[in-house]
């Protein structure tokens, strides 16, 4: 029954998700046209060398309005990109909402389902359409950066570039393998405070929900800073004792315990909210 309940959410939020993910992507590609139109207009036969070596460019300028046409195109490619990242969030816990808050939730919670089926199936729904959008966020930074370079294919001595990317990626590489208890405690920590921030926002819905009668979305965002001042100040205690160690991996190991436990607790008392005190009628 899982299962079903994740294929509805996934069939009641990918057409807007889609969407959102079609708006970044086609930013994506107006950021790098424009970028390579400003950059194929102002660069004449020119020999662009990676390596440092001053080399003799003849230029010439765009218009002033052909240079405010791409900015503002940039501007807005930007815009797009960021609007669509934050509104993926709020359409998945709004959805949330929808479904347990309001009329429909009359239908859901009469399902012949576990409440413990019915948060998970919408925290899972919810994280999926964050990993697309980041996805889509990924690619859509390719395509421009593509479509920036592409700017060069006569110009740019290629052999400089290779070089250069060849020691940037060894350098990196080095730094991984010196680095890497640093940065899998770093990707845990990310991990596990991402998930406790989404528990925290579907708690914030929820309890502001149940204390509201009007404007439940309001009492949502009220509760959600609320919370999260209580969180940040817990956080801030927890990784008192070991600021003074100065030990990095402390501090990580700290805050994404810290972290866990918030996930975990949000996450209990979300669903005894819901099984217990929550009135429909």
């Amino acid at each position: 029954m899982f299962t079903k309940l994740l294929k509805h959410e996934w069939r009641a939020t990918r057409g807007i998700l889609g969407l959102m993910c079609i708006i970044v992507l086609i930013a994506g590609i107006t950021i790098g046209c424009t970028m390579y139109i400003m950059v194929s207009d102002s660069r004449d036969g020119a020999t662009i060398r990676i390596d440092g070596t001053p080399v003799p460019e003849t230029l010439k300028p765009m218009s002033e309005f052909a240079e405010v046409a791409c900015v503002l195109l940039i501007m807005a490619g930007v815009g797009a990109v960021a609007i669509c990242s934050a509104g993926s969030l709020f359409f998945l816990i709004y959805r949330f909402y929808r479904r347990c808050f309001t009329d429909e939730g009359y239908l859901t919670f009469t399902l012949p389902v576990t409440t413990h089926q019915i948060l998970l199936s919408s925290l899972v729904n919810t994280i999926i359409g964050e990993l697309i959008m980041f996805m889509a966020v990924g690619l859509s930074v390719g395509i421009a950066a593509l479509l920036f370079l592409a700017a060069f294919p006569e110009n740019l001595i290629w052999a400089d570039v290779s070089v250069g990317l060849k020691e940037a990626f060894s350098q990196m590489w080095n730094s991984l393998v010196e680095n890497i208890d640093v940065l899998s405690s770093l990707t845990v920590t990310g991990i596990i405070s991402a998930l406790s921030e989404l528990i925290v926002l579907m708690l914030a819905v929820t309890i502001g929900a149940m204390v509201a009668k009007k404007h439940k979305i309001l009492a949502a965002v009220g509760v959600y800073y609320g919370i999260s001042m209580v969180q940040s100040f817990v956080l801030a205690i927890a990784n008192l004792s070991v600021f003074s160690a100065e030990n990095v991996l402390h501090i990580f190991s700290v805050t994404g315990l810290t972290s866990l436990v918030i996930a975990i607790s949000g996450y209990f008392l979300m669903h005894y909210l819901a099984d217990k005190k929550l009135n429909l009628t």
